[in-house]
């Protein structure tokens, strides 16, 4: 029993880090993305802590108006702020500098790879990569021999 229990905590432990690593460092790279873009439309980004010890990351104009980051990056801001509002598609395997608001030549969605860059292709399938298939089967195989460990051991019990 003593088996069954450090497998299921280090099995917890491996994977449940894993996935929030993964989740924390999209959003930093979107934030970061969300900066870029108002730098790049010739404003300033900024972080501010608003009352109720609340804080955001805003859009800075040269008037000293400002914007909320989300909205400006999702075009929802004022119309005179934006230099270019639209952008050329991106071209194929070519790497999407504003991912959620760019769209790819082809006629397909802009996907992020393993390397969080976010492109266009004609079709990924990211099961489909061969070193994707070789760690889903492990990982089946682990699953599998953890669910017999854990059968046996409630057979060994009754």
């Amino acid at each position: 029993m003593k088996k069954i229990l450090f497998i299921v905590i280090l099995s917890s432990l491996i994977f449940g880090y894993n996935v929030n690593a993964g989740i924390d460092v999209a959003g930093e790279a979107r934030t970061e993305r969300m900066k870029e873009y108002c730098r790049w439309q010739g404003h300033e980004s900024q972080f501010k802590e608003i009352d109720n010890h609340q804080a955001k990351f805003l859009c800075i104009f040269e008037d000293k108006n400002s914007c909320d980051l989300a909205l400006y990056y999702e075009g929802k801001c004022d119309d005179q702020y934006y230099l270019q509002k639209e952008f050329l598609c991106v071209p194929n395997n070519e790497e999407a500098l504003f991912p959620e608001i760019q769209k790819c030549c082809n006629g397909k969605t802009v996907f992020f790879d393993r390397s969080t860059k976010a492109r266009c292709d004609s079709y990924y399938d990211y099961y489909s990569q061969p070193e994707n298939i070789l760690l889903m089967t492990i990982l089946v195989i682990f699953l599998a021999v953890l669910l017999v460990v854990i059968y046996k051991g409630f057979k060994k019990n009754k």
